[in-house]
């Protein structure tokens, strides 16, 4: 592997890792997946939806 090909492939793999952070994020704030704020719902309002979510999300981290 030349110089240049270790440079594209660094460049591909940089580039690629922003965009998957990019639709992870923009992902997370669509559903709202924020752990504060899961608390919050379980404490005031009782509901449990967002905290599966995270706990969803959890286990697969765990697993993977």
């Amino acid at each position: 592997m030349t110089d240049a090909d270790l440079q594209r492939t660094t460049t591909l793999v940089l580039a690629s890792a922003f965009l998957v952070a990019v639709a992870f994020g923009a992902i997370a704030q669509r559903v709202r997946f924020c752990t504060m704020g899961a608390v919050a719902d379980i404490a005031i309002m009782g509901d449990w939806s967002r905290m599966r979510l995270w706990a969803m999300a959890m286990g697969t981290a765990v697993l993977g």
